[in-house]
């Protein structure tokens, strides 16, 4: 294909990746900040101990508690100046905005107002009716930057009060050893050879490898989305199973479409955008530790990193094919041994003779 050829392509093709990848974009977005939830993480919160009526989970990492309390109990959970800032009762669960953690104990903290003090009185604000709530909680991390060393990093501990009884919440933090910097190869040694057999520049061959390219892209989309998916926050929701059914959908159609024999091009390409944006989306599982996803760690840094490398493959074998340009007018002819483009017509009836 011509560099004019490519460019034509390139104009329209950067719009159809951004379409695929608002396709894969993950639905499981947190409360706090519009934040999505991450996939991976250096550290790990464990929990060790809990008060009785007390059930408490560490979610996504070392980020936020989830906590459930008998609603014949009233238990408060303590700030970090011992303040009351959360109420867990049989009304549901409330939050004391004159809590100065309230505002400091977010994904994103914001400025105390002035009149949010730690001996002032506490002003409830109803947060639901339910008998669990999850929130940010920085004390879960809060020994995060002392140790780089893989390892136990040290015990964090959250107060409460049930029934006006002291009790507590106890855990550790534990840092994990980085992932080794060999995930990083099979994309490097993937975009190598589809670089190769592009130099060949046999528009069979270019085609032929777009279309193994995407479907193993949409094979390690649907891997990677499971994994996810699947990973609870702390449970799996209705719009997780949702969104996992509608992944699997799509990754029917698109199957079925690329094993047509003809005008799989614009298919591969969006394949391939959806497997390029969910390979940068699972990035941090190859950087960090700890995997945040329901399957093994081995198998989401596999997923993430053949999505990003077939994505890419497939995307650049659908920009550089010929995709069944028209031939010019001025076409050698080698039947006759002339250019084809040069001869006139003949009128109705005639023959061209050649001497």
């Amino acid at each position: 294909m011509t560099a004019g050829g490519v460019r034509r392509r390139l104009c329209w093709a950067i719009p159809l990746a951004t379409v695929a990848g608002v396709m894969t974009f993950p639905s499981s977005a947190s409360a706090h900040a519009g934040q999505t939830d991450p996939v991976a993480s250096s550290y790990r919160a464990t929990i060790t101990a809990m008060a009785p009526g007390v059930t408490a989970k560490v979610v996504d990492g070392d980020q936020r508690l989830w906590m459930s309390a008998d609603p014949r109990l009233t238990v408060i959970v303590v700030g970090r100046f011992g303040e009351p800032y959360l109420r867990f009762s049989g009304a549901g669960v409330d939050e004391n905005l004159r809590a100065p953690t309230t505002y400091l104990n977010r994904a994103t903290p914001v400025i105390v107002p002035s009149g949010a003090k730690p001996q002032l009185p506490p002003d409830w604000e109803h947060l639901t009716d339910s008998h669990s709530y999850v929130w940010h909680e920085d004390r879960l991390h809060v020994l995060a930057g002392r140790s780089s060393a893989p390892g136990d990093v040290g015990p964090w501990v959250v107060p409460l009060t049930v029934n006006g009884r002291r009790e507590v919440i106890r855990g550790q933090l534990w840092r994990a050893a980085d992932p080794s910097l060999l995930w990083f190869w099979p994309p490097v040694v993937i975009l190598a050879g589809v670089a190769a057999l592009l130099r060949v520049r046999d528009q069979r061959i270019t085609r032929a490898l777009g279309r193994v390219l995407a479907l193993a892209s949409v094979l390690a989309v649907v891997v990677a989305r499971i994994g996810v998916e699947t990973y609870g926050h702390p449970a799996v929701s209705t719009w997780q199973r949702i969104d996992l059914a509608l992944t699997g959908l799509l990754a029917l159609l698109v199957t079925v479409l690329l094993l047509r024999p003809r005008g799989t091009g614009f298919v591969a390409f969006v394949a391939g955008a959806a497997g390029v944006y969910q390979g940068i989306v699972l990035l941090p599982t190859l950087t960090e530790g700890y995997v945040l996803a329901a399957v093994p760690a081995t198998i989401e840094r596999a997923a993430g990193a053949a999505a990003i490398a077939c994505g890419i493959g497939a995307m650049l074998s659908f920009v550089f094919a010929d995709g069944g340009a028209a031939r010019s007018p001025a076409t050698v002819d080698v039947r006759l041994g002339v250019v084809a483009g040069d001869q006139p017509t003949p009128a109705r009836g005639e023959t061209l003779g050649i001497r």
